[in-house]
């Protein structure tokens, strides 16, 4: 699923979740709250959250481990934070790599 966002980011963030808990996503892309997130959704419903903003990071997740993984790259622009993020994701079949950045 690829989605921008609702209303405020508590909404939003909350709203993302939902659709994490729902079984219904393996992953799924969002924005609007301009903050760099990684959320995993593992297989007993708990969700774990990084928030990896300013420092370069990398995340390898088999697939298989997790019921949702939630991605929100932050902004690319920097209008909002001043930080200019960005995401890059690799998927095959087992393994999720994720790289967390800024400009």
């Amino acid at each position: 699923l690829v989605t921008h966002g609702w209303g405020d980011n508590t909404l939003t963030r909350t709203i993302i979740k939902s659709l994490g808990k729902s079984g219904d996503y393996k992953f799924i892309f969002f924005g609007h709250t301009h903050q760099c997130e990684f959320l995993l959704l593992k297989k007993n419903n708990e969700i774990v959250e990084s928030k990896p903003c300013g420092e370069k990071q990398q995340f390898e997740i088999n697939i298989n481990d997790v019921k949702s993984i939630m991605v929100n790259p932050g902004e690319l622009g920097g209008w909002l934070t001043g930080k200019k993020q960005y995401a890059v994701i690799e998927i095959d079949k087992e393994q999720f790599k994720i790289s967390f950045g800024t400009l």
